[in-house]
């Protein structure tokens, strides 16, 4: 009977989870219903300027979407997160678990599954790594077969 009860409150208590390394990788929730995730070390003041075309982009084709930040981030970076969330109508919390690490900052999910293959930004790069270089560097069978 003891098993019993500490199965039910396990279970009542969300103790209970399908793939709980996935979970507490993503800050809670499953990979296929992530349609953002910020690593840690991405953060930077030019993706803060970039996020809200992110929310609006995302806000228009995914409801709902709820919002989770790091609770390993420093205190100011979470509260910019938070308004940003707010000001974008996304419902967000604080996740802050014992026993996960999670290299993501901040995560933006849905409750179904989306199945995103980018769920990170990509933004974009200085106007020198955009520039196309004169020589493209061919491979050995490229070689091979150039036409002369």
């Amino acid at each position: 009977m003891d098993s019993l009860e500490n199965r039910i409150l396990s279970h009542s208590s969300n103790e209970h989870r399908f793939d709980p390394n996935q979970q507490k990788e993503f800050l809670g929730t499953f990979r296929e219903r992530v349609v953002l995730a910020i690593k840690t070390t991405d953060l930077s003041p030019e993706l803060f300027k970039n996020l809200p075309d992110f929310l609006v982009d995302f806000n228009q084709n995914w409801q709902p979407l709820v919002a989770k930040i790091s609770s390993e981030i420093n205190i100011s970076s979470q509260m910019s997160l938070m308004k940003l969330a707010k000001q974008h109508n996304l419902p967000s919390t604080i996740v802050q678990e014992k026993e996960a690490t999670s290299p993501y900052a901040f995560i933006v999910h849905s409750d179904h599954a989306i199945n995103l293959e980018q769920i990170e930004p990509v933004l974009a790069t200085s106007s020198s790594d955009n520039a196309s270089p004169k020589h493209k560097k061919l491979s050995f069978f490229g070689k091979l077969w150039k036409k002369r």
